[in-house]
């Protein structure tokens, strides 16, 4: 065929490939998942289109072999790109129809992804047609593919990443609930080197000679040959060696470095960054670590799985960069590596154990079922933490039953329904599974079943037998009912495979965030609202209503929130918003409504720092003599302003607060967080006064305690933690204390066998 009939044909193959994507959600908008499709696309159909239009390169000679490869690269790259340019058409067409993504950054990440993959698949395949002829050229190209595909692979294994780049896709974003789109800046220098190694292969193009033919060389003709290579290998060699600085990967070594200390117990290595984290700090995290260690290992009948290295990321930015993801809690079974936040790390340190205990009796490679039935991969990690806020998994599970919202148990057990279900309602279902199996056939066939990542099989029964039997267990009424807002917000969040333009949804809220951040109120409004028109998401709506707040708008602030909390199809997810709706009811003089919203949500026992907020603030309103300071307080830490003035502040207030009634649990809570770092012994004095029997007295029992035990005063610790038992209101505050209590008999019991 002819040059422009294999191009012709090339370009059908997209086309058709385009139309497809335009069926499926998300490769139907020109973002990062279609581009990564086309890029692979480029890979496997424009090597062999490009050694069928080469033919004929191999057995050139001298000028006519410099000239006629660079001839044959450049007219393949042309050709590739015609015919990338029929999925492009297709893809802006669809986003001009259905206006979704941010065009600019699509087409950016359409550039820097397959079109720049062009020259690269032409320059290897051209490359391969000169080593080899016929059928050998294929082979070799495709074998190169197949090499370079491998790559990220085993950087994603042996380093701690979850992203990869990679010359003939661009970037990988990883395995990770993270939603963050390629960063462009560091994308586009690496294509540099994509560019430089197309020019070594054509540098290496022009060099071969040809069998039979003498290998002498004269003229002026080898040298532009050997700057061009020496360039070329300048760009590989320099990528390749300062490849963690350009932020191209991570390795240990370079990770190591980077957060810079190293903290040892005897079954774990702390890595972590030494100028955030104090030695008392890192003390307590380690006996935390040994803690849930023993508790998981107990829990599974495993031993230790040997030395745990646990990764502490100080802040998103630093994680972002390191690992490839911002907030998500990860674990790597195979290599027994958990990767945590600091601000977060506690709530996620023993699920993510339980994975790398787990290890222990998982399949390869991952040491976890992954291939089959990820669902029992992660609802072991919940089935061991047994509560998710003020309900047990049984409980909500029994919820999202009643309510005909449970999903079923092939949706939640297997790989493809997990990952594409809503994550929550997947972790709560396959959680609640998980743990009336280990209960109901035990803990041996649990084990043999996640070696085998196969259910049916081990049990002898069908999923649809086993889904009988838990339903059933389930109608049995397993404890109280969670509030129907508690349930059905669990499917507020869908997978990033189901929503539109996730990836530049959650970078027009960065850049909404910054602003938020910089002051710029009016424009952060603008690009949240921007952002929830793209595609309505709950960080866009509770931004844009604070961006109203911080402007003083508090009537615009009760209507949006009113709006939001009467939409049935929303108002699950944006139930929190009662908090901020209460926030201006009061600031616009109206203390009864204000009451009303924050009543709504400790009703309904929300759970997490939401009714944490709202019990807060209604202390608060309810306390004529410290109602405005506390108010200044809830207002000042929405702030991202200068946190050492804007702690100067909250302590002048929260004194102030202090000095008018010292009784109130609110006003003694939030001080004794101010100086739970700073004077950790001042701290639990204020938070132990709290007047029993009152509201938040439970909070301020625990976090007195958890003050104390990390300063090592436990058996002070372990009478404050069963005050918070007598008096909590709530259940996950009993749950909470009574694993205080627990903490503190094993610390006992382990510091007395020190040496």
């Amino acid at each position: 065929m002819s040059f422009s009939k294999n191009t012709g044909f090339l370009a059908a193959v997209y086309l058709l490939s385009a139309v497809v994507c335009a069926q499926v959600p998300p490769l139907n908008a020109l973002g990062y998942e279609a581009s990564l499709v086309f890029s692979l696309l480029c890979a496997a159909a424009g090597g062999p289109y490009v050694i069928t239009i080469a033919r004929g390169v191999e057995s050139l000679s001298g000028k006519e072999r410099t000239s006629g490869v660079v001839r044959a690269v450049v007219r393949a790259t042309i050709g590739l790109w015609a015919a990338l340019l029929v999925p492009f058409a297709v893809l802006v067409v669809r986003a001009a129809l259905f206006p979704q993504c941010s065009l600019f950054r699509g087409s950016a990440v359409f550039f820097l992804l397959p079109v720049m993959t062009a020259p690269f698949v032409a320059a290897l395949a051209i490359f391969s047609s000169t080593l080899f002829r016929g059928a050998g050229a294929f082979i070799a190209y495709f074998t190169a593919v197949v090499i370079f595909l491998f790559h990220p692979v085993f950087l994603i294994v042996r380093n701690p990443q979850l992203f990869a780049y990679n010359h003939l896709f661009g970037w990988f974003a990883g395995f990770s609930w993270d939603e963050s789109g390629p960063p462009l800046r560091t994308l586009a220098l690496y294509r540099i080197s994509t560019l430089a190694y197309a020019g070594f292969f054509v540098c290496i193009s022009r060099m071969i000679v040809p069998a039979g033919r003498s290998v002498v060389r004269r003229g002026r003709s080898r040298v532009p040959h050997a700057v061009c290579l020496a360039v070329a290998l300048l760009f590989i060699a320099a990528a390749e060696w300062f490849g963690g600085e350009l932020g191209f990967s991570t390795t240990r070594s370079y990770a190591r470095s980077v957060l810079g200390s190293v903290y040892r117990t005897i079954h774990f290595e702390i890595v972590y960054d030494g100028t955030v984290v104090s030695p008392a700090e890192i003390e307590a995290m380690a006996w935390e670590h040994e803690f849930r260690l023993a508790q998981v290992t107990g829990e599974l009948g495993v031993q230790v799985p040997g030395i745990i290295t646990s990764w502490l990321y100080p802040d998103h930015a630093l994680k972002r960069r390191l690992l490839g993801t911002e907030t998500t809690q990860i674990a790597r079974p195979w290599a027994r590596e958990i990767h945590l936040s600091c601000d977060s790390w506690k709530h996620a340190l023993k699920h993510e154990l339980v994975h790398v205990v787990a290890a222990g009796f998982g399949p390869a490679p991952f040491r976890a079922p992954v291939l089959r039935y990820y669902g029992m991969t992660e609802g072991l990690a919940m089935a061991v933490e047994r509560y998710e806020g003020e309900n047990s998994l049984h409980e909500i599970a029994a919820g999202m039953l009643r309510k005909g919202l449970l999903p079923p148990i092939g949706a939640f057990m297997k790989t493809s329904g997990f990952l594409s279900g809503s994550p929550s309602a997947m972790y709560m279902a396959s959680g609640s599974f998980c743990r009336w199996f280990l209960d109901t056939l035990g803990l041996d066939a649990f084990k043999r079943a996640y070696r085998a990542d196969d259910i049916e099989s081990v049990t002898g029964m069908s999923l649809e037998e086993l889904e009988r039997r838990w339903h059933d267990f389930l109608r049995r009424d397993p404890g109280g009912e969670p509030a129907d807002a508690i349930v059905r917000r669990l499917f507020a969040r869908r997978s990033v495979l189901a929503r539109v333009c996730a990836r530049d949804v959650t970078e027009r809220n960065r850049a909404a965030a910054t602003a938020l951040a910089q002051g710029a109120y009016g424009k952060a409004a603008r690009f949240f609202r921007q952002s929830d028109r793209v595609s309505p998401n709950p960080m866009a709506a509770f931004g844009y209503a604070e961006a109203l707040y911080r402007m003083g708008d508090y009537g615009a602030v009760r209507r949006y929130c009113s709006e939001m909390l009467s939409d049935t199809a929303r108002s699950a997810a944006l139930f929190s918003l009662l908090v901020l709706e209460g926030d201006a009811a009061f600031r616009g003089g109206d203390s009864a409504h204000a009451d009303s919203c924050y009543s709504r949500v400790i009703e309904i026992r929300y759970g997490g720092i939401t009714e944490g907020e709202a019990r807060r603030r209604l202390d608060a309103l309810r306390s004529p003599r410290v109602r405005e300071f506390l108010f200044h307080v809830f207002d000042r830490r929405r702030a991202m302003g200068n946190r050492d003035s804007l702690r100067r502040a909250d302590l002048a207030d929260l004194i102030a607060a202090f000095r008018a009634d010292s009784g109130n649990s609110t006003v003694r809570f939030l001080l004794g967080s101010l100086w739970g770092t700073s004077s950790p012994a001042r701290a639990a004095e204020i938070l132990a006064g709290a007047i029993p029997l009152r509201m938040n007295s439970a909070a301020c029992y625990l976090l007195a305690a958890e003050i104390l035990y990390r300063a090592g005063e436990i058996e002070n610790a372990e009478r404050l933690w069963g005050l918070a038992l007598r008096f909590a209101e709530r259940r996950a505050e009993k749950w909470e204390a009574e694993d205080g209590l627990n903490r503190c008999v094993w610390r006992r019991s382990h510091e007395a066998a020190r040496p």
